[in-house]
């Protein structure tokens, strides 16, 4: 049985990051990372 998934998004954080990527020159690839940390885990 599979536990509960949330996600928790820091949507200034992913602003600024993409205004950061956008500097960038012309034809500059993005890539999204999705990073887990079981430290914030407060359900258990």
């Amino acid at each position: 049985m599979s536990s509960p998934v949330r996600a928790i998004i820091d949507i200034a954080a992913l602003r600024h990051n993409l205004h950061l990527a956008k500097e960038h020159p012309p034809g500059s690839q993005v890539m999204a990372v999705i990073k887990a940390d079981p430290t914030h885990d407060t359900q258990r």
